[in-house]
């Protein structure tokens, strides 16, 4: 929409099935970036981070992991918006079975407006532990700053990490509280957010709402709309 909202553009990317995320540059609105998390219920080519250009005209597939590992989260620098962070999560469900997690799934960094990727490590959890879904976020108030949530193949939560060199390195937070406020539905929640002027405030979401006003070391419960909580403001 250009309009606020009043008249909608279809702009395609159909096949992706399903979308976790949109990012857009601050800088530069015509750049945008779609983390697509693909089919659940089958093998599919179309998952991946895109990019366009030209506002959504054209679409480029820029990140790719395999044809069960799509994305499911962005997030972007706000000062220098060439340093995009993907997460990418390992899904496919069937009637008699789902996985949420293995191999596929990581967090990955461009430095270059997402032409190039790397997949981070650092303190991260090894591809090799099989990871589940996984959410990051950057402080908008110091950009250097950066926190993910990951979750194991079982939805539990795995840990809260913090980066303050912009992701070459993280630090595991002790998070205490935390699994007792959001449970064990990474798979349905999943997601992490930092305050936009306090870059020690993050929320993460779960049944319960967990707010930590010392970077991740502590965890109080808000008391949300209701249980079960996918996305703040």
């Amino acid at each position: 929409t250009t309009n606020g909202g009043a008249t909608w553009q279809h702009l395609g990317l159909d096949q992706t099935v399903t979308i976790g995320r949109i990012v857009v540059d601050p800088k530069t609105p015509s750049n945008v970036f779609v983390a697509a998390t693909g089919n659940m219920f089958s093998r599919n080519v179309d998952r991946g981070v895109y990019r366009s250009q030209d506002g959504g005209a054209t679409w480029t597939k820029v990140l790719f992991v395999s044809d069960i590992a799509g994305a499911v989260d962005l997030a972007i620098d706000p000062v220098d918006p060439r340093r995009v962070f993907a997460a990418t999560w390992e899904r496919i469900r069937s009637v008699s079975q789902r996985t949420y997690g293995g191999a596929g799934s990581g967090l990955w960094r461009s430095t270059d407006g997402g032409t190039t990727w790397t997949r981070l490590a650092g303190g991260l959890p090894a591809a090799s532990t099989l990871p589940g879904r996984i959410g990051v976020a950057v402080s908008a108030s110091s950009p250097s700053t950066v926190y993910t949530v990951h979750y194991r193949t079982d939805s539990s939560l795995d840990g809260v990490f913090r980066s303050t060199d912009g992701g070459t390195t993280w630090t595991r937070q002790t998070a205490t509280n935390l699994t007792g406020i959001i449970g064990a539905q990474g798979f349905w929640s999943g997601r992490i957010f930092a305050h936009p002027t306090n870059a020690q405030e993050i929320w993460v979401d779960g049944v319960g709402l967990g707010r930590s006003t010392n970077g991740g070391a502590s965890f109080a419960s808000v008391a949300g709309l209701h249980a079960d909580h996918h996305a703040q403001w």
